[in-house]
């Protein structure tokens, strides 16, 4: 699945949390995709806040689209995050 293509699965429908993590944290598998998603939005206080403003709790397994732009609007989309993400956890 290309950029595009990743953006167009989060926005329609509703993707799973297993679905954004990995989309986000692509370099590595599920359960530490999730793990890392997960630290990102506790560690991010607005982040957090925000999601949960738009009715996501830590008992959700899915989001829907306005709580995806919230995701966005906190890690961007997901091919600036996987930038981010390659220069932060890649090996020396």
């Amino acid at each position: 699945m290309n950029i595009p293509e990743q953006r167009e699965h989060l926005l329609s429908g509703c993707p799973t949390l297993v679905e954004v993590a990995v989309t986000y944290f692509s370099n590595c598998g599920q359960r530490t995709a999730m793990k890392r998603f997960k630290e990102y939005v506790n560690g991010n206080e607005a982040f957090s806040a925000d999601l949960a403003a738009a009715g996501y709790t830590k008992w959700h397994s899915f989001f829907v689209p306005h709580q995806m732009i919230v995701v966005f609007k906190h890690m961007g989309p997901p091919d600036a995050a996987y930038e981010w993400m390659q220069g932060k956890f890649s090996r020396p």
